[in-house]
């Protein structure tokens, strides 16, 4: 269960209604994608205000059927609240794990574990930071922020290889996460110059005094 909360998780003034479905369903696949799992089924709650237009709660909920469907999901139901604070999307998920194979799970990073990422970091982190400003620049990382693609059949290869210990999806940036993927007792160890960043990531943050590395490891 994912929950989308408007002025934390997204703004209206950059956002728009089909981007808030679009991303509230694809956080929901990534954590089935972070299991190895297919997904199958979600609900969703929504929680609007009395000057909501119907036409724009529309754009929402198709957008979320829309990026569902694209991973061999449906949302199937749910529910509806009225709210005097600010908007909120919550889906849960479920999803089935092909009984050959292991899930994939959390807290099972061991020692000598090598730890790797699925593409560039800070991409998200730094088209929030464009979406902020008003620049019109790097639409890659806009759309990391605003659409981000869930990983759903990486999860799936990952799960069949036998390979992969443990794994998570990357929400809160890697310093975070990782604490998602070591077992008890245990520590990781990063190697900053082995962290993939898109050029891009790197011009955003010089043009606003940030530290690249920053929007990967806390973005």
């Amino acid at each position: 269960t994912d929950t989308l909360v408007e002025g934390i998780d997204f703004d209206f003034s950059w956002a728009t209604w089909g981007d808030v479905g679009a991303k509230a369903a694809a956080v929901n696949l990534s954590d089935m994608a972070a299991m190895g799992a297919k997904p199958m089924h979600l609900v969703l709650t929504l929680g609007c205000r009395r000057n909501d237009r119907v036409v724009d709660i529309l754009k929402l909920v198709q957008s979320a059927v829309h990026v569902c469907e694209t991973h061999g999901a449906r949302i199937v139901g749910g529910d509806i609240t009225s709210t005097k604070g600010p908007l909120f999307v919550t889906l849960a998920a479920t999803g089935d794990v092909d009984t050959r194979y292991a899930p994939l799970r959390r807290y099972c990073g061991v020692p000598s574990d090598v730890i790797m990422v699925s593409g560039n970091l800070g991409d998200a982190a730094a088209g929030l930071l464009c979406l902020q400003h008003g620049i019109a620049k790097h639409q890659s990382l806009v759309r990391r922020q605003l659409r981000p693609t869930p990983r759903v059949a990486l999860g799936r290869v990952l799960a069949r290889s036998g390979q992969v210990t443990s794994c998570t999806d990357l929400s809160d940036g890697l310093a975070s996460d990782l604490a998602h993927v070591i077992a008890p007792g245990c520590g990781a160890e990063i190697d900053v110059q082995c962290i993939p960043l898109a050029r891009g990531v790197r011009s955003v943050a010089k043009r606003f005094d940030r530290v690249p590395l920053e929007l990967a490891l806390a973005g």
